[in-house]
């Protein structure tokens, strides 16, 4: 089964894969996404770790254009991955709007959420918390030879 994830994450992706989860055993997840939602991205994340854990190596995830911000960790848990030659990863920093009463605890829920990011990314890739920072500040892209290097996908396509 393929998925195409060519927007950005919300409820409703999660809600698709998890019903093509159920069904399916293979799914390959193309990836050309601006990001999103980052916990609808940590829920997914979390999903397919669980079902890795359970099935083995049955996800799979190309990214053929753009993984950046919430798109750029989600798929670290998957069996397998690759990336086009012209593809790109880019790692930014979460942000939320608040209203003015609220922006202490957005505030704090940002940083808890950067905080999950940085761990999915030492977990799953060879950067340092350091490197990651950098990265997410300076939004620089990532093409596929970094991506090779740095741990985010195992081949080219």
């Amino acid at each position: 089964m393929q998925y195409l994830l060519y927007d950005e994450i919300n409820g409703d992706t999660v809600k698709e894969l998890s019903a093509i989860f159920k069904k399916e055993k293979f799914v390959h997840i193309r990836v050309n996404s601006p990001g999103g939602n980052i916990r609808d991205a940590m829920q997914l994340y979390k999903m397919i770790c669980d079902r890795e854990k359970e099935w083995g190596k049955t996800t799979f995830v190309t990214i053929d254009g753009i993984a950046a911000g919430a798109a750029s960790f989600f798929f670290l848990g998957v069996g397998d991955s690759f990336m086009d030659r012209d593809a790109y990863i880019i790692l930014t920093e979460p942000w939320t709007i608040a209203m003015f009463e609220d922006i202490e605890k957005g505030s704090m829920e940002v940083d808890e959420v950067k905080r999950e990011m940085i761990d999915i990314y030492e977990k799953h890739t060879k950067l340092k918390k350091a490197e990651i920072l950098e990265l997410m500040k300076s939004q620089k892209p990532i093409g596929v030879d970094d991506a090779l290097r740095y741990g985010f996908v195992r081949d080219e396509l």
